[in-house]
């Protein structure tokens, strides 16, 4: 039957004017910009192709690179994660935050 994905997050690429809120932080060289190539999927179109349009994948969530990288690991983000953790004993997600939180720790 072959594996298969219920979630898939990846980082699509970049988000510009019209989808980022007005006023959001964005680096000057993407001011004005409404579309930029993406690197991460555009190194390996072929394989993006696949993954986009296979049945295997349930949920795809991109997320861009000018707001994934306005994200920081601090003390509330860490508690929070740890809170979440506790909350999910024995269970996949539990896991996989675990490994997420030693990763960035």
């Amino acid at each position: 039957m072959g594996a298969s994905v219920s979630r898939w997050v990846a980082q699509g690429g970049f988000c510009g004017e019209g989808v980022v809120p007005d006023g959001a932080p964005m680096p000057s060289k993407f001011e004005g910009r409404t579309h930029v190539s993406t690197w991460n999927f555009g190194g390996a179109l072929a394989a993006t192709e696949l993954a986009l349009r296979t049945e295997r994948i349930g949920r795809r969530v991109l997320v861009c690179k000018n707001v994934c990288h306005r994200c920081h690991f601090n003390e509330a983000f860490d508690s929070s994660l740890r809170a979440r953790i506790a909350e999910m004993p024995n269970s996949q997600h539990e896991v996989a935050l675990e490994w997420a939180l030693r990763a960035l720790s």
